[in-house]
């Protein structure tokens, strides 16, 4: 009798952990599962993947001494012998000494031919360690290809449930938040991923990365916490009132400083002279980095601009036909130019007054009509002015985006080879202001440690061409064709878009740097430690590698360097433009080994990123801040003649003016220094008996004691309101001469730092005020305005305009004497009228009413007592005021109910 076939029972498959199987409890099928995460048991959270039994051949051979017994149920203990295959190792963390064995393991088991036998597949959940990396390998029958495509299917699945959840659940768990609060520094909220790596800072609703200058200060928390038990037994409450009444003052500066709104552009401009200076001023700086004009056209209408103002009849006649959207290019340029024309920023209330005229101008509700490339140059020149007038500098980064998505819009991220064929100079203008618009991009997130929003992969747009911009003038006609083609230059040959077409070659990796910083699941704000230093020291090498390939050319174009440019500045086109570039790099350098400085104070893995953060810093501190801290440093104040020190005029005078990259370096980097000094000092203390000696310590270092304070405090005296700077670099450097003296204990480090805080109040409320009476002149003498034309001498060339603007404190104490006349005479006038009306006031009585009228007083009159008003100017003008006043009367009377006037 045939024995009957047996039917194999189909196993459901098992989708929970085995933790949650055992507890026989819901799992959310996630790796790690919501109960694991719950009970802390990341690591053992597992998923046992079960495979149906295969059938018994027809003769059963001799069972292996390692085979698993038949009453063995499937489990993830491991059972028979066990092969252990280690993972592979990466050979660059077993290269560094902080590298340690993974935990992790992977086992072969060896199945048994018992129909119970089964092989098991653990997933290990570590945070730290991406799936991919998971190794894992099972005895699976080759002769069944079902079962490879369901396991194969259910390996996708876990993969994409790991990277689906390690933003939300492994993030909550692996990075802890801490609140800090400080009665100096203001509420801010830092998020971890280690013990010593912040990635993010959140303040004032907003979320900074770690490229944010922010990040400095965190550094140095324990300054302000030993701070605040003064706070609360009374101690420090000058210090916290006089920061408050500075912000009072900051506020009301800015008050006075910032123009109705809306500022409606008008058309007054600078004398002649003074706007020549500050449209060289705007080339020889910024336009050498950002091509954004074509500089022939823009001085072709310039000047057309000036022969319509010399061709007016009265010099005091304003224009009337001009084109405002070019009137509002010349504004800005002269805005940006004004921020380096002298070293007090005295043109600070015309540069605000013409950025605000310019958002008055981009505000009007046309948008179609905005999408051409002269709207697209305003945009990117108003987004300079902003940073280098301090009108929200630090926000550019919303309307770089902005900016980003209007160039797509327009097509600028396609390269005009897959476009409609146009003329070269169409051609070259879409390509550099693509080019400056990834500059401005890139630029605007390290800033604001913010993602840059844009990737390789989403334009094909060509760097611009080597062209001369008087070349793309000769291609230019009416009928939109090239009659005598252009041809571009060797990249050997110096040019004006030589700069930009270099620095094209570095954004690369310069966008990679902003996205590794920046981004939410990059390396450095979600994986760990080993792996995010990894990636900065590959960063780190791409960059240095990047920058010599641009140093050589730099050098070669140096060599090459002929008069192409503006009059007078060829010989020093390249100054300006090579020591930017040097802070930029420098400071995506330090960026690169910030999130691990703290780490490198502990841990002699990461000295590397300690050095290269101090050698970072000081480059760019000494290209913020030329001139040693002296009583003969006021060279600084002087206008350097020698074309190297007017560039470094130039940078020192965007990083004290404005409140862009440069401001934000020079602040973050301040306070990187004073770190260090403090650590070194603390290293000697704990390693030695002795005092400190101040010989063994750099002397740039000791130096930064003071020139920290001197710096953040000249940026208060030409005009800044933000008395913060000044007030941390004070009290650090308190702390430090504190320690140099041998003071220990919190508590005295504590009396120092109140005392540091209340010499810093006592010097800034002063100035504040100094500066809030000034600005309320200054109001004050324009009618209302900051820039009135002719009374600030703004007006047409051919005015009576004061000579030249570097005499503006001579002006402004002229205004005041006549502003104090005007208020006499005006005082005298309303004496006089005041007899007047005493004189012209009588006393009427009708009906037993009495009123007291005056002649020059508005009156509404109901007629026929209907809702129609009239507006009485002048009564007088009447003439029989009593006939008048009866008739009132009489109709009030009338209705019945006093009418309308209440009579």
């Amino acid at each position: 009798m045939a024995e009957p076939e047996r039917r194999t029972p189909r196993l459901r498959p098992q989708v929970s952990c085995a933790l949650c199987r055992r507890r026989k409890i819901r799992c959310n099928r996630e790796t790690p599962c919501s109960n694991c995460i719950r009970s802390k048991n990341i690591h053992g959270c597992v998923y046992q993947v079960r495979q149906p039994p295969q059938p018994l051949p027809p003769h059963r051979p001799r069972p292996l001494a390692c085979d698993t017994p038949k009453d063995q149920a499937p489990s993830l203990v491991r059972t028979g012998p066990v092969v252990r295959s280690a993972p592979v190792p990466d050979p660059l963390i077993t290269a560094l000494p902080f590298s340690t064995p993974s935990t992790s393991e992977t086992f072969t088991v060896v199945s048994g031919h018992s129909s119970k036998a089964s092989s098991c597949v653990s997933y290990p959940s570590s945070a730290h360690s991406p799936v991919a990396t998971n190794q894992f390998t099972t005895s699976v029958s080759s002769s069944d290809p079902d079962v490879l495509r369901r396991r194969i299917r259910e390996l996708e699945e876990q993969l994409s449930k790991e990277a689906l959840s390690r933003s939300s659940n492994l993030e909550s768990s692996s990075n802890p938040t801490a609140t800090h609060e400080s009665s100096l520094a203001g509420t801010f909220v830092t998020q971890t991923a280690s013990t010593s790596r912040t990635v993010n800072v959140f303040h004032k609703s907003r979320l900074f990365g770690q490229s944010h200058w922010f990040n400095g200060v965190i550094l140095l928390l324990d300054t302000f916490k030993m701070f605040e038990p003064l706070v609360r037994n009374g101690t420090a409450n000058k210090s916290v009132a006089g920061v408050e009444k500075c912000k009072a003052l900051a506020r009301a500066i800015k008050g006075q400083r910032t123009p109705p709104w809306p500022t409606i552009p008008t058309r007054n401009l600078p004398p002649r002279e003074i706007a020549d200076q500050l449209v060289d001023c705007y080339l020889r700086t910024f336009e050498s980095l950002y091509r954004v004009l074509h500089i022939p056209t823009f001085k072709r209408d310039y000047e057309a601009l000036w022969q319509s103002v010399s061709a007016q009849p009265h010099p005091n006649q304003q224009l009337q036909h001009v084109d405002m959207a070019f009137l509002v290019q010349v504004k800005l340029v002269l805005a940006i130019g004004a921020t380096v024309y002298d070293q007090e920023f005295s043109l600070r209330p015309s540069a605000i007054r013409w950025v605000y005229e310019a958002l008055t101008f981009t505000s009007e509700p046309e948008f179609k009509s905005r999408l051409n490339i002269k709207s697209l140059q305003t945009d990117i020149l108003l987004l300079l002015a902003r940073e280098t007038a301090g009108l929200g500098g630090n926000l550019t980064w919303i309307s770089a985006g902005s900016l980003l998505r209007t160039a797509v819009y327009m097509g600028l991220h396609r390269d005009p080879a897959h476009l409609l064929r146009g003329t070269i100079f169409a051609a070259e203008m879409h390509r550099r202001l693509w080019n400056t618009v990834l500059e401005l991009t890139v630029s605007c997130s390290m800033n604001a440690g913010a993602p840059p929003q844009i990737s390789l992969d989403d334009y094909d747009t060509e760097p611009p061409g080597n062209f001369h911009d008087e070349q793309l003038v000769e291609t230019r006609a009416d009928d939109g064709s090239d009659h005598s083609p252009a041809v571009a230059q060797q990249e050997t040959e110096f040019t004006q878009t030589s700069v930009a077409i270099a620095m094209r070659k570095i954004l690369p990796i310069r966008l990679a740097i902003a996205r590794f910083l920046n981004d939410l699941g990059s390396t450095c704000r979600q994986g760990d430690m080993a792996s995010a230093y990894h990636e900065s020291l590959r960063l780190d090498a791409d960059l240095r590698a990047a920058y010599r390939t641009l140093t050589r050319t730099f050098q070669v174009l140096s060599r090459n360097l002929n008069e192409v440019c503006w009059p007078g500045s060829s010989s020093s086109a390249l100054l300006f433009p090579s020591k930017f570039i040097d802070l930029v790099i420098n400071r995506e350098l330090s960026a690169l080994h910030i999130p691990f400085y703290s780490a490198a104070l502990h841990e002699a893995a990461y000295a590397f990123s300690r050095k290269v953060v101090v050698e970072s810093c000081f480059k760019i501190w000494r290209a913020i801040n030329p001139w040693p801290t002296s009583p003969s440093s006021s060279d600084a104040t002087k206008q350097d003649t020698n074309p190297e020190g007017a560039a470094n005029q130039d940078i020192c005078r965007l990083a004290s003016h404005g409140a862009g990259f440069c401001r934000n370096a020079g602040i973050q980097v301040s306070m990187l220094l004073l770190g260090e000094l403090r650590a070194q000092l603390r290293e000697e203390a704990e390693t030695s008996l002795a005092p400190v000696n101040r010989s063994l310590l750099r002397p740039d270092l000791l130096a930064m004691v003071t020139e920290a304070k001197d710096w953040t405090m000249r940026s208060i005296k030409v005009g800044e309101t933000n008395v913060k700077g000044h007030l941390f670099a004070s009290m650090v450097s308190a702390q430090i001469e504190g320690m140099m003296k041998g003071l220990e204990g919190d508590e005295a480090i504590a009396q120092v730092l109140v005392k540091a805080a209340d010499e810093v109040v006592d010097k800034c409320v002063p100035l504040l005020e100094e500066m809030l009476e000034r600005e309320t002149r200054i109001r004050m003498a324009s009618g209302g305005e900051t820039d009135s034309g002719q009374k600030h001498g703004f007006g047409w060339g051919q005015g009576e305009a004061e000579e030249g603007m570097e005499s503006q404190r001579q002006q402004q104490q002229q205004q005041q004497q006549q502003q104090q006349q005007q208020q006499q005479q005006q005082q005298q006038q309303q004496q006089q009228q005041q007899q007047q009306q005493q004189h012209k006031q009588r006393q009427i009585e009708t009906d037993g009413v009495s009123t007291t009228y005056e002649t020059e007083t508005p009156v509404w009159i109901m007629d026929d007592w209907d809702m129609s008003l009239l507006d009485v100017q002048h009564i007088g003008d009447f003439g029989n005021m009593p006939e008048l006043m009866s008739w009132a009367l009489a109709g009030a009377t009338s209705c019945g109910t006093g009418g309308p006037f209440g009579w």
